[in-house]
């Protein structure tokens, strides 16, 4: 075979293993129903897809995932990129097994960035122990929320790094534990504001340190 050939057939064999092993699209925008289905990017609002969970692996760091509808969206999402979660009134994430809805972990070498949450209820059903674990994120945003039923605390802070926070029009209500929990390790700080939120019916400490 001649060298020319041999080379055309070596970079077309290299590309065709770039091409499988190269990420799928990725969008800005990503859209989930409860009459979605979890197939394709989720970047058309007439074809969106089903739950959070494959919602956040088809969405570009920094883009938006939207609720089109009320109902029940799965969630158990370690998320590690900066994304929005943008619900409608009606919109639940529920946890009727132990551990954590959302674990916001960001990469230890790059921990800065935004979460922002708004418009969601949190329903941990006496099962489920928190809503939301704050480990490293830059910047944690919560609106319009609802935090109720979690056997543990239902926003808590064992963050690693300084965080700063801003919760705004939520109510905490029925936590075991705590509503929101301030417990840092090492390295870890916060600090923010609160802005019209309720916490009551928590039980050793509705707002805990």
């Amino acid at each position: 075979m001649r060298p020319g050939i041999r080379s055309i057939i070596a970079s077309a064999i290299a590309l065709s293993s770039w091409l499988a092993s190269a990420p799928a699209f990725a969008a800005a925008l990503s859209f989930v129903s409860v009459s979605g289905v979890d197939t394709g990017d989720c970047s058309n609002p007439a074809t969106p897809c089903r739950t959070i969970n494959y919602a956040f692996g088809q969405t570009s760091a920094g883009g938006e995932i939207k609720a089109q509808t009320p109902g029940q969206y799965n969630a158990a999402v370690l998320i590690n990129k900066p994304i929005t979660l943008t619900g409608v009134p009606g919109a639940a994430l529920m946890r009727n097994v132990s551990g954590a809805l959302l674990v916001i972990q960001f990469p230890a070498a790059s921990p800065s960035g935004v979460v922002t949450i708004t418009g969601f209820t949190f329903n941990g059903m006496a099962i489920g122990t928190n809503a939301i674990r704050v480990i490293r994120v830059g910047q944690l945003v919560i609106k319009d929320c609802e935090f109720k039923n979690f056997v543990g605390d239902a926003l808590t802070f064992p963050t690693t790094v300084p965080v700063t926070f801003a919760i705004e029009d939520t109510l905490f209500a029925g936590n075991n534990v705590s509503g929101i929990r301030f417990q840092p390790s090492a390295g870890g700080s916060m600090k923010g504001a609160l802005h019209r939120v309720t916490i009551t019916g928590g039980g050793a400490g509705s707002f805990g340190g």
